[in-house]
């Protein structure tokens, strides 16, 4: 049976996301044997986590969750079985779940997802054949509707909070940490926004000077970023990190040195690259990516229609999904049927081959087939259309 296990932003907090986070995909397939897991998919953004399989019983999953993560799965997760789970996956996959509404970015995960549960050998026929049903609808849907035109991504809702915060962006000093697909297009938002002082501290120089070229910005290391920070205004982070990268110890020391001199500070990551405490440091604002909801609530009116349209196209395919599954299923019954005919048929022709040589007429022949032939076919049908008619009356 299909079964879909989950954790998301509306469900848990970024406490527990982040928790999840954390866990390396790789161990969900290498544990999957011994969770009764043959068929799986796991699907982890920094917005949720959620495991698609085929399994009778999934309290072995999350049993291992709990204990990995020392909490009660109970309290967050959510679980859909059969057609339910393929509607929330298509929902997921055409934006409908996500907390921008229509965002792009999900779809190209969710394949991602399927090709890394691939090579891990966790796909066979059932979840082989859904997956790609799921990306040719969602193609689909994002054709023939509206559900992704004028950008609302997490980059641009973030530079649209910033400017609410800063009037004047040509004069802020902007620090940006990553330089992966978020901050890149964060980095084009900003320069959008005639933002003129940007900086970009990644692991990899190289690749900071690659971002910060197209940004007209500075890269500078990680390890530059503390003598850096005392003249920043702004500071976006979103990397890959397993560790926070800006402690509360070392903002403290920061903030010492420019008193009165306010810091915005959002946390794109999951996990975090900035420790939560740091809120509680004076002429701080520090800001997560849940803490953006409100912002991009009131961005999603214009695309509500193209919602709705959506939302019918995934209840029509979901029937249609299920019809082709019911067919599947009819396949043995109809080879067996055919292989059963054209044996009668065989015999009946063997028979009238044996009357030929005996020298009988042909006609008489000829009508005896046709006759004993069509006896036999019809006879099976027949049978099942009376006990049929029996049953409805």
């Amino acid at each position: 049976m299909l079964k879909l296990l989950g954790f998301n932003y509306k469900t848990a907090p970024a406490s527990v996301r982040e928790k999840i986070a954390l866990l390396e995909k790789t161990a969900f397939y290498d544990m999957a044997d011994e969770l009764g897991l043959a068929e799986f998919v796991v699907l982890s953004t920094c917005n949720r986590i959620e495991f698609v399989t085929i399994s009778t019983d999934l309290t072995p999953l999350k049993n291992w969750l709990d204990t990995e993560l020392s909490i009660e799965s109970n309290e967050y997760y959510y679980d859909y079985e059969t057609n339910e789970a393929i509607k929330h996956l298509l929902r997921v996959a055409c934006g409908l779940d996500s907390m921008v509404l229509g965002e792009p970015q999900i779809l190209g995960q969710m394949k991602q997802a399927f090709t890394q549960a691939s090579q891990s050998q966790r796909i066979r026929k059932n979840l082989g054949h859904l997956f790609p049903f799921i990306f040719s609808v969602t193609k689909k849907i994002r054709f023939q509707t509206e559900i992704g035109v004028n950008s609302i991504s997490i980059a641009s809702t973030t530079v649209e909070f910033v400017k609410k915060k800063f009037d004047d962006l040509s004069h802020a000093k902007i620090l940006l940490i990553g330089a992966g697909d978020t901050i890149q297009l964060v980095g084009k938002h900003l320069q959008s926004a005639e933002a003129h002082c940007m900086f970009i501290a990644n692991r990899t120089l190289e690749k900071g000077q690659a971002l910060a070229s197209t940004l007209n910005a500075s890269a500078i290391r990680i390890g530059d970023i503390p003598d850096t920070l005392p003249d920043i205004d702004i500071v976006i982070a979103s990397t890959a990190s397993q560790l926070p990268i800006l402690g509360k110890g070392l903002m403290e020391r920061v903030m010492k040195n420019r008193p009165h001199h306010p810091m915005l500070m959002i946390d794109l990551a999951m996990p975090r690259d900035i420790e939560p405490e740091i809120t509680h440091i004076e002429n701080i604002e520090l800001y997560n990516i849940d803490d953006l909801q409100v912002v991009i609530q009131k961005n999603l009116k214009h695309r509500e229609s193209a919602a709705e349209i959506a939302e019918k196209m995934i209840h029509d395919a979901v029937i249609e999904f299920e019809q082709w599954q019911h067919s599947l299923k009819s396949v043995p019954l109809i080879c067996t049927y055919r292989q059963t005919m054209e044996t009668i048929r065989d015999i009946e022709v063997e028979k009238a081959l044996k009357a030929l040589c005996n020298g009988k007429k042909p006609e008489q022949i000829i009508q005896r087939l046709a006759h004993d032939l069509t006896q036999k076919l019809i006879h099976s049908p027949t049978v099942e259309l009376r006990l049929t008619e029996k049953k409805s009356l």
